[in-house]
């Protein structure tokens, strides 16, 4: 059966449209619609099988229930997780989900914001290290960033103090840090604050790259910290990790076996690895519900302030 519009469900009940959508939203007794004509209207609604236009009531509210998610890859462990927690928590809300992948394009993110904005989403969830200017609407982000839109982070300074505390104990006294030039800046803050300053250590200890996957470069760097007799280092992801291992089997670097490796998030593949990995992990299912928290509260209030909130995450090894 063909789906009929309202203006035809309303003339055949002989009801104004203004009517029969009250009826149908169930504001019949507040506006004093006699019962005869509730019965009426709901009996033909039923009887020709009338579907109300759920987006063109949303956008009549004001409201698309759509929710935009920006995320730079989707290869990645931690990052696949988040969108499935993401997802399922903004439809327990009644928001469905509207999907951008970027690649870490910092011009792509914010093409996926205009368009996102183009089609009426009423929030917009940014994951990843990329910057991205004001949004004009609700805006979280997950992770780090220098621009001024609502952020849920990591609290990374009390997690990487055990495990350099970790490293400590067990005679591991030369660390170092590996990590990305657009990475995590509070991440290095608190490997400078707990090591560099604390221990007053002089020389070099934090290595940057341009991306995860530069094997060249790491290499170069992993044999400079082997040679400076590093016995230690400190890894900004679980990616970085990988591409050290997979270093680790093409290139003999000396002294290489004696170095313990750290990670900042944790990867289901530390468990199959042989080499000892020591690891801070994100708690990615509370990071989303309060991603999302933040996120309904600014779209139902129609607010764009700026709400912040700090999770420590977890030391396992």
């Amino acid at each position: 059966m063909k789906n009929i519009s309202l203006n035809q469900l309303a003339g055949k009940a002989g009801v104004s449209k203004t009517t029969a959508s009250l009826i149908l939203n169930g504001k019949s007794d507040r506006y004093k619609i006699s019962q005869s004509t509730k019965e009426r209207v709901l009996k033909l609604a039923k009887d020709m099988g009338y579907k109300p236009n759920v987006l063109a009531r949303n956008l009549s509210m004001g409201k698309s229930m759509t929710a935009g998610l920006i995320v730079p890859d989707l290869r990645k462990y931690e990052n696949a997780v988040l969108a499935e927690h993401i997802e399922k928590k903004l439809l327990s809300y009644g928001y469905h989900t509207v999907l951008g992948i970027t690649g870490g394009d910092d011009l792509l993110t914010e093409k996926l914001i205009a368009e996102m904005k183009e089609r009426k989403v009423d929030g917009i969830v940014l994951l990843g290290p990329f910057e991205a200017k004001e949004t004009d609407i609700p805006a979280v982000r997950i992770g780090n960033g220098d621009d001024n839109i609502s952020s849920i982070t990591t609290d990374s300074k009390n997690g990487v103090k055990k495990l350099i505390g970790y490293w400590y104990t067990r005679g591991k006294r030369t660390i170092g840090y590996v990590g990305l030039k657009k990475g995590n800046n509070d991440l290095k803050k608190g490997f400078s604050e707990n090591y560099i300053e604390r221990f007053s250590m002089q020389g070099e200890h934090i290595f940057l790259i341009d991306h995860e996957n530069n094997e060249k470069k790491l290499g170069k760097i992993l044999k400079t910290m082997a040679h400076k007799g590093f016995n230690a280092i400190m890894f900004e992801s679980p990616e970085l990790v990988f591409t050290a291992l997979n270093i680790r089997k093409k290139v003999e670097i000396p002294e290489f076996d004696k170095i313990s490796f750290g990670s900042f998030g944790y990867s289901p593949a530390f468990e199959i690895v042989s080499k000892e990995i020591v690891y801070l992990t994100k708690p990615l299912e509370k990071i989303a519900e309060e991603s999302i928290s933040v996120l309904t509260a600014m779209m139902h209030n129609g607010t764009k302030g700026m709400h912040s909130k700090k999770i420590e995450p977890l030391f396992l090894f």
